[in-house]
């Protein structure tokens, strides 16, 4: 554990308050912790006191503070290329594309890259609504889908209020929450069941008219709550009878964090479209993917693509490049290759044996 010379506590704290804006908080209430490294599932602050990392940071170190592999794949493609526009192909984009079609479910096959979550989340219901030709999005009451203008909206909790009047077009339902039911849990509970309480809405709202149900597989920040066996499912039949997308967010929850590659793979349900964000490289560089399937894919392939945002370019690492810089997918890679989630080969059931045996190699 090393406390490196430079500005010591006080001064950091006094700079930041004058300074920087902390997301969520009220500025004069808030007194941040100045921290001088880390490592593992540790870090520390400038006086050597050393703190376990329960939350990971943003639920999103999920492979330790200064990792030596993900380090080092940030120095090699700084040395390489930092960033790239998104008319190139490069070959650490490229292989992270070919990586997470291997082990995400089902036929999810194409991916595009963003800044993070929110992002990932923005380009999803802009994708549905473009391959359905309609405009409403079903959304959760508890749930958290990003920051921007429509994942705030997307959002259900209290943080979207200040964000209001959103983006149009977002219908709420509710959450199966057992523990607290909003319907009082009857059994059977038309709300813990998904597929009944989703039809009722979609009476009110006209099924023709929607174009995707977004849904966080297992809700984060409002509570960790893992919804009974059978409503996935149930969510997903009536999609599927009504031609509504299946937007599954494992932003928080997908890479390991459940005890499988992705938290949908405990239903066994596949969603149309797969959002992700920090697992995907424990958040070393800003990167999320929006993971599509074969049909969304076959679709948009002769179709003109209006994906992406007005930031284009950083000197930083890639740390803004547009649709994935070289350096933020470099860092995915070598996270997919070091995690300890890739090396059971049992965990992978999605491969086949050539795929399985080079994931197995890279990890050890």
């Amino acid at each position: 554990m090393a406390v490196e010379q430079g500005l010591d506590a006080k001064r950091i704290q006094e700079l930041d308050r004058q300074y920087v804006l902390h997301s969520w908080s009220v500025q004069n209430q808030i007194s941040p912790l100045a921290v001088a490294g880390g490592e593992g599932r540790y870090f520390w602050d400038h006086e050597g006191n050393r703190y376990l990392d329960f939350a990971s940071q943003l639920v999103n170190v999920s492979i330790g503070h200064q990792h030596p592999k993900i380090v080092a794949a940030i120095k090699e493609q700084a040395d390489k290329l930092t960033t790239i526009g998104p008319p190139m192909a490069h070959e650490a984009r490229s292989e992270l594309a070919q990586l997470l079609a291997e082990v995400t479910p089902g036929d999810l096959t194409m991916s595009f890259f963003t800044n993070g979550g929110a992002e990932a989340n923005e380009n999803a219901i802009k994708l549905a609504r473009w391959y359905t030709g309609r405009d409403k999005i079903v959304a959760r009451y508890r749930s958290y889908h990003g920051a921007t203008a429509g994942a705030i909206t997307l959002t259900g909790d209290p943080r979207r209020w200040p964000a209001e009047p959103g983006i149009p077009g977002v219908v709420r339902m509710l959450d199966p929450y057992t523990y607290r039911c909003p319907a009082g849990h009857p059994d059977p509970c038309p709300v813990c069941t998904g597929g009944p309480h989703l039809e009722e809405i979609l009476q009110y709202e006209g099924p023709q008219n929607v174009a995707a149900v977004i849904l966080e597989t297992i809700v984060g920040t409002n509570g960790i709550i893992v919804p009974p066996d059978g409503y996935l499912q149930s969510i997903r039949e009536v999609c599927d009878r009504h031609g509504i997308l299946l937007i599954c967010d494992e932003v928080m929850a997908g890479f390991g964090r459940s005890g499988k590659w992705f938290a949908c793979e405990h239903w066994d349900v596949v969603p149309d479209i797969l959002t992700l964000a920090k697992g995907i490289n424990s958040g070393y560089v800003p990167l999320g993917a929006m993971v599509i399937g074969e049909k969304i894919a076959d679709w948009v392939r002769d179709k003109y693509f209006a994906g992406g945002r007005g930031t284009r370019r950083s000197a930083r690492c890639g740390a803004k490049g547009s649709s994935g810089a070289s350096s933020s997918c470099a860092t995915a890679r070598r996270a997919s290759r070091s995690s300890p989630s890739t090396r059971p080969a049992r965990r992978l059931p999605r491969l086949r044996g050539s795929q399985r045996q080079r994931w197995s190699a890279a990890s050890t």
